[in-house]
């Protein structure tokens, strides 16, 4: 892949898992352990000069909820291993990015809510819930493969 000219690049998005477990971020489910795909977008100029910047820089934003169960069954199902069979955090990250994807174009197409989406990503069904336009998506499980 091509380098990107860093004078050209305007915006990087870092993608990365964060985890809840603080009452104040979610009060309504304060006891739950939550795991979510989360993004910070970051300019060019915040990097060169964040002392011109009188904003924060670099709060993540909740893109999509991430169930255990769901974390359990990718990788009992492959996915985010390593050819070696390691649990690898970069590829966890590459299939939720994509799952996330298919999903938010799911989700534009979407007229009603609350709805329950089945994204199809590499050839497996992820259930993915949908409270509303704005709310980060949730994804629930994966469906086992057809025989």
């Amino acid at each position: 892949m091509e380098r990107p000219d860093p004078k050209k690049t305007a915006e990087v998005m870092v993608w990365l898992l964060t985890a809840s477990t603080s009452d104040r971020e979610d009060p309504e489910h304060a006891s739950e352990n939550q795991l979510y795909l989360s993004v910070i977008g970051f300019k060019r100029s915040e990097v060169l000069h964040p002392e011109k910047i009188d904003y924060m820089v670099g709060a993540p934003r909740r893109m999509l909820k991430v169930s255990f169960h769901a974390v359990q069954r990718m990788i009992q199902r492959g996915y985010g291993l390593t050819k070696t069979g390691d649990v690898s955090y970069q590829e966890l990250l590459l299939c939720l990015t994509g799952i996330w994807g298919v999903g938010f174009k799911l989700r534009s197409e979407q007229t009603t809510f609350p709805a329950t989406l089945k994204a199809v990503y590499e050839d497996t069904i992820f259930v993915i819930k949908v409270d509303d336009e704005v709310k980060e998506m949730a994804l629930v499980t994966m469906l086992p493969p057809k025989k």
